[in-house]
């Protein structure tokens, strides 16, 4: 317990030690009868001069202000639309299973961009939605269409697959 003391005195007469160096004062070491370093700032007997390191006086980087979401830069909207699935010329065997149709754009959808699906002139969605599933498809050529619109429903891109679509045999309709 007692050593415990004596080693937080002598960090605290250190820390002070290193904020009297700053009026340039002299600092002594000697050793006590117990044999622990004492530190003042009056010679004693059999007390030498301690030469204390310099601080550190550097001054402080100033902080960079930080980016405000006017300053950062705004991702461009959307502006061309491929019609991912299914391919142009793709073959479905089975049109009862339905298909799935999606597409991509080259930057995210912004406020009223919206993607229009239709097939064979018909409009199936019409939303900010990239993906749609047709659940049956007659037999036959189909041609799927998506168009990437404006807010004023201006057509901006457009991409177009034609597709064929057959029935097994012992369900043909």
């Amino acid at each position: 317990m007692l050593s415990l003391i004596r080693t937080s005195q002598l960090a605290l007469l250190t820390i002070a030690l290193f904020t009297v160096q700053g009026v340039n004062a002299e600092i002594y070491r000697s050793v006590d009868a117990n044999g622990n370093p004492v530190f003042s700032d009056t010679p004693s007997q059999g007390g030498v001069s301690v030469e204390l390191q310099s601080t550190n006086t550097t001054p402080a980087t100033p902080p960079r202000p930080r980016d405000t979401p006017a300053a950062q830069e705004v991702a461009p909207a959307a502006s061309s639309l491929h019609l991912s699935s299914p391919r142009d010329g793709e073959v479905f065997a089975n049109g009862r299973i339905g298909i799935s149709v999606s597409a991509t754009t080259n930057n995210p959808l912004k406020s009223g961009q919206r993607v229009r699906f239709s097939l064979n002139g018909k409009s199936l969605q019409n939303s900010q939605t990239l993906q749609l599933r047709i659940p049956l498809l007659p037999r036959g050529e189909h041609q799927i269409r998506a168009e990437l619109l404006d807010a004023d429903d201006a057509v901006m891109s457009q991409d177009t697959a034609n597709i064929t679509v057959y029935w097994p045999q012992n369900q043909a309709r």
